[in-house]
């Protein structure tokens, strides 16, 4: 009778178990049936809404760079200007005003290609610069190969020739019809001024339309002649009074907020040290899993950050300083610097969280665990990289 009660025990606990794992298969099918739903959902919206709140990430750039540069030293080449030997320098080009004017004023798509024909919203920015003086050549690239900036900055003590006013706008005017095909019965002079030098004279030109385009905009043409020469033009928007003062306030509001996000690193870094401080005084502190994950992150935001130098603006500085080599070097410097401080930051936070988080969520770091000691396949791996992407996308 005991024999039978002890087997009929044994029986109902293998039951119960099996009922218990059966239950937790379902459960954590249904999780990851409810997570994979998340995930697509937030994919789709994702994919779906982020080009229209986004136009930046939606830029059709028919060229790539090294076209751009091309395009650019073709133009200055049918201009009679050599750039043979002249460094350059080449960035994204995005207009934040002109993006921001079209998503207030949520125009027709006709009457926003009308703005965008004249003033591309995102291009390509090339500079070209002597080598051995201050004089260069900036252009602004549409994403369509499209020069909508031309401009020659040249030391002011190159010698030039002196011209009448008059006969600086006629030569201007005349090179602009030819080059742009500009009406000029639809615009208006609004400023010729006078830059005399001791070798030359320039003259800095604006013209205007008479009346308003769509949205209230003005198409302006701004130009330079420099000693009777074409310095430089470039088509540009004018746009209402009410527009600007709303996009200055909100520049402003930016500028804190990015502040901020610049500030919020430091006061993290700030708590984590002291964390650190007291879990290595409490002997609770592991830096051989933060030391790995240390020189990993060193190295990817070291081949990032050489990846991305070229179209940064210390690059663009590099390119305008005259003592160009020191600047460079200087330049790298401040780079291993700054990459050796966010290095110390990760290996600080991850010794002092490691120890905090297997104290407070013991099963949290499983996956890391495995992934250090070389494990690649096994199924709370494949949960957790499930999750984050799941989660992640929604």
């Amino acid at each position: 009778m005991c024999r039978w009660m002890n087997w009929t025990s044994v029986s109902d606990e293998f039951e119960f178990a099996a009922i218990m794992k059966k239950s937790h298969v379902i459960s954590a099918v249904r999780e990851s049936v409810f997570l994979a739903l998340l995930g697509f959902l937030g994919a789709a919206l994702f994919f779906t809404l982020y080009p229209k709140l986004q136009p930046a990430a939606s830029l059709n750039l028919e060229i790539n760079r090294t076209e751009a540069r091309t395009i650019a030293s073709d133009y200055a080449r049918s201009l009679d200007f050599d750039l043979s030997g002249y460094v350059n320098f080449i960035t994204f080009y995005f207009d934040d005003q002109l993006n921001s004017f079209l998503q207030e004023k949520k125009m027709a798509p006709e009457q926003a290609e009308r703005l965008l024909s004249y003033r591309p919203r995102a291009g390509w920015k090339v500079i070209f610069r002597h080598p051995d003086r201050n004089e260069r050549f900036e252009l602004l690239i549409s994403g369509k190969g499209e020069i909508f900036k031309f401009w020659h900055v040249l030391p002011i003590e190159v010698p030039g020739a002196s011209q009448t006013r008059e006969a600086a706008l006629a030569q201007m005017r005349t090179f602009l019809a030819e080059h742009q095909q500009i009406d000029w019965q639809q615009f208006e002079l609004v400023d010729a001024r006078l830059k005399r030098h001791e070798a030359r004279t320039d003259y800095v030109i604006l013209w205007a339309q008479q009346k308003p385009d769509v949205g209230g905009v003005k198409l302006q043409i701004s130009a330079e002649m420099i000693g009777g020469r074409v310095g430089g033009w470039a088509r540009s928007l004018g746009f209402p009074h009410a527009f600007l003062s709303t996009y200055s306030e909100r520049t402003g509001t930016r500028t804190m907020l990015e502040l901020l996000q610049q500030l919020l690193p430091i006061l993290i870094f700030i708590l984590a040290l002291g964390v650190f401080v007291l879990r290595f005084h409490a002997g609770e502190v592991s830096l051989k899993n933060a030391a790995l994950y240390t020189f990993l992150f060193f190295i990817v935001a070291l081949a990032a950050s050489f990846n991305f130098m070229p179209g940064q603006e210390w690059a663009k500085l590099a390119v305008l300083e005259n003592n160009r080599h020191t600047f460079i070097f200087i330049t790298y410097v401040i780079l291993l610097f700054m990459l050796f401080v966010a290095s110390l930051s990760i290996l600080i936070l991850w010794a002092s969280g490691d120890s905090l988080t297997r104290e407070l969520w013991s099963k949290k770091l499983v996956s890391f665990d495995a992934l250090f000691a070389k494990r690649l396949f096994f199924k709370t791996l494949g949960t957790s990289i499930f999750r984050g992407y799941a989660i992640g996308f929604f």
